[in-house]
């Protein structure tokens, strides 16, 4: 926007769109049966180039902390089997590690390898993970992502 000086001054602004996913960012597999972990868009990496400049933006959320109250109730339980394992979305990043709480949904650890959920002790767990989605190519070869929590209720017999 000009002003009296002829100076300009450029804004970037950062708004999210839901856009359904046909594919399930992650499904988890326990018992026999599959269950998709519902995703909270948490924040947006993206490419801008303008005359006001070029770069990557970046948008955040608070994710699946922003109303936990509300949240827990909200996702899914899983009962661990021996089976138990996890599938992700054909337009994911495949995540590193998962996130531990308790109960209560104090933090009690981090695991980096889904075999290593399978250590728990007896109890019930909130896991949730960090899930990036590739989107197409937004710049010369640069590309932007979203990102996700999804979560879930684990109890381990």
């Amino acid at each position: 926007r000009a002003n009296e000086t002829r100076e300009y001054n450029g804004y970037n602004c950062v708004f999210r769109m839901a856009i359904p996913d046909l594919d399930p960012f992650l499904t988890v597999i326990s018992g026999g049966e599959e269950t998709v972990a519902p995703k909270y868009w948490y924040c947006g990496m993206f490419w801008d180039e303008s005359e006001y400049g070029s770069g990557w933006l970046f948008g955040d959320d608070a994710g699946i902390y922003e109303n936990w109250e509300e949240t827990c109730g909200k996702l899914p339980e899983v009962r661990m089997d021996r089976d138990f394992s996890l599938r992700y979305g054909e337009n994911v990043i495949q995540p590193k590690g998962f996130e531990i709480y308790d109960e209560r949904f104090e933090e009690i650890g981090w695991m980096e390898k889904v075999e290593e959920l399978h250590t728990l002790k007896s109890g019930t767990y909130y896991i949730v993970m960090n899930v990036f989605r590739n989107d197409t190519e937004m710049h010369e070869g640069e590309t932007g992502y979203d990102g996700y929590h999804c979560g879930f209720k684990l109890t381990v017999p």
